[in-house]
């Protein structure tokens, strides 16, 4: 049962009269073993209805202490993400929200007190920085967990993070498709040990984390297959393909001119721990450190042109830079030849 008093010296009989705070005395959960919790009122009215309340949901078994809700936006954010079994390139990407948007704005504020007018604001805040509206997505994404997890854990009665007013996620449709000339040029831009990546990107649609991770024993069926079963991750680790699990693959037709190609870079740079993409024996790539930025052209750096348009670089480390181009199955001409994912 909660109870309400006051803890001034002041005698029971005038404590209506008394401008003294009030107190609700009530217990959470647990009933007699929980930790007693007080909280003080001005007002006797709003110290009733607050009672009245406590009563009411311990009895419905729907009681949320407020008190459960005086942990740091950011502190529980953390731990949501710490206990996430995801992709390691998702973990940076929700870390990345966090860190640039989501914590400065209000992330040293206690769950309970956070409000859906401060989501709101945040959404425009980054509308009005200009960026995109996938990037205010993810944002919203993160936020609308956290609150949801902390609503499961009972530490809030509801999530304030509803009917929030989100842009418009534009898709580009136009593709570059570059001819051989320009593969080949892109290739060349890249050290020699990496040039082979661009042509596995290009004849078989791998991402970059799965060119990485090729060798020589993916090829399969007389070397017409090449069967991918393992990337390279952001953190430099070798991990399960995207969205498989460990041992599931991927069979791609493999055309001769890309089978050519890595018999090429075998034979001028050899494989190092038997992966075709790893600098050698003495490679730093597949050993947990990360992949040295110092290691790049400069071309690779600036970018080439494919026709009107410049090619720009990923960066994103620990990775070295790769060209977006290029990424889906084509003939040495560079005309489509099938979606082979």
């Amino acid at each position: 049962m909660a109870t309400l008093i006051k803890r001034c010296s002041c005698e029971q009989t005038v404590w209506a009269s008394c401008p003294h705070s009030w107190v609700v005395r009530y217990r959470g959960d647990g009933g007699r073993a929980g930790r007693q919790r007080e909280r003080r009122f001005t007002d006797r009215r709003e110290a009733r209805d607050f009672l009245l309340k406590v009563e009411y949901d311990k009895r419905a078994g729907v009681f949320i202490d407020p008190a459960d809700g005086r942990v740091r936006f950011q502190d529980y954010a953390q731990l949501w993400l710490d206990q996430r079994v995801i992709a390691e390139r998702t973990v940076e990407g929700y870390e990345s929200v966090l860190r640039v948007h989501i914590n400065p704005a209000f992330g040293t504020k206690y769950l309970g007190v956070i409000r859906r007018s401060d989501i709101k604001n945040l959404v425009a805040t980054m509308r009005r920085k200009g960026l995109s509206g996938s990037r205010i997505a993810a944002a919203h994404l993160v936020i609308h967990a956290v609150f949801n997890e902390a609503v499961r854990d009972k530490l809030l009665s509801e999530s304030p993070c509803v009917d929030i007013e989100l842009p418009v996620v534009s898709r580009r449709h136009d593709f570059i498709v570059p001819t051989r000339d320009q593969v080949e040029a892109l290739a060349a831009d890249l050290p020699g040990d990496w040039a082979a990546t661009i042509w596995l990107m290009h004849g078989c649609g791998l991402r970059i984390g799965e060119a990485l991770a090729v060798s020589l024993k993916c090829r399969i069926a007389g070397g017409q297959v090449l069967r991918v079963t393992e990337q390279v991750s952001p953190r430099a680790r070798v991990v399960a393909l995207k969205f498989r699990n460990r041992g599931d693959y991927r069979d791609i037709p493999l055309p001769r001119y890309v089978s050519e190609a890595i018999d090429k870079h075998v034979a001028d740079h050899g494989t190092g721990r038997g992966v075709i993409c790893s600098r050698g024996a003495s490679s730093d790539s597949l050993s947990g450190a990360p992949i040295r930025r110092t290691s790049l052209t400069p071309p690779a750096r600036s970018g080439c042109r494919l026709g009107s348009r410049r090619i720009r670089f990923v960066t994103c480390s620990p990775r070295p830079l790769w060209p977006r181009a290029s990424l889906s199955p084509r003939s040495p001409d560079g005309s489509a030849i099938g979606a082979w994912r």
